[in-house]
């Protein structure tokens, strides 16, 4: 009876031991690059492995923002992996740890006129492990693709008038992002031929004036 006892009390020992082997969990991370770009670039991003880490398989999936940039094309990096771009996923495996160099890269193009979109990767918990079959949960640093606007100039609106003795402003929005930039605007010739067009008054008189300061009653 005592034999049986123990034998039945190893077992549960084993399979107890088994079970926290099996579900030992690690911990891991991964950078995604960042990238600056305009309107209708191309650009790469890397999905490196971080610092401490140890991998032999992953699954993993991209999340962007799918109205700012266009997922053109995805390749392996230091795993043999298989890549799926229609689903933005790709998945690796290594015989032994992996613990640097590239999961994966993925060539995006640029849709927005302008902003900061960030590219991250989700990682599938239940096929990311390391070689001694140990899930690894994994933290990852986003990327962002900044995108600077190519800025479509309007035909610009004077907002200061030159005069005889200073110069002007005229004054430009972009008609993508309003962004705004002045110019100069060069100060009259003494000699112009004066336009009276602004009426003006004070408490004393009424006058017509031209841009340049001159009156006329």
């Amino acid at each position: 009876m005592k034999r049986i006892i123990s034998i039945l009390l190893v077992a549960c020992l084993a399979v107890f031991c088994f079970a926290t082997t099996a579900s030992a969990a690690s911990t891991g991370a991964v950078k995604v690059s960042s990238a600056t770009a305009e309107t209708g670039d191309v650009v790469t991003i890397t999905v490196e492995l971080g610092e401490n880490t140890a991998l032999a398989c992953y699954g993993a999936t991209l999340v962007y923002d799918a109205s700012a940039l266009e997922l053109t094309g995805m390749e392996a990096g230091d795993f043999c992996a298989v890549v799926n771009p229609a689903q933005a996923f790709a998945t690796g495996f290594s015989v032994s740890d992996v613990t640097s160099g590239t999961l994966f890269t993925a060539t995006f193009k640029v849709l927005a006129a302008k902003g900061e979109y960030a590219v991250t990767v989700e990682f599938d918990d239940a096929s990311t492990a390391n070689a001694a079959a140990e899930d690894v949960a994994m933290t990852v640093a986003a990327g962002t693709v900044t995108v600077a606007c190519n800025h479509a100039w309007d035909a610009g609106v004077v907002t200061t008038e030159p005069g005889c003795e200073t110069e002007g402003v005229k004054t430009f929005s972009c008609t993508v992002c309003e962004y705004k930039r002045t110019e100069k605007v060069d100060k009259l010739d003494p000699d112009h031929s004066h336009s009276y067009d602004t009426k003006k008054n004070d408490e004393h008189a009424h006058w017509n004036e031209c841009i340049c300061g001159g009156r006329e009653n």
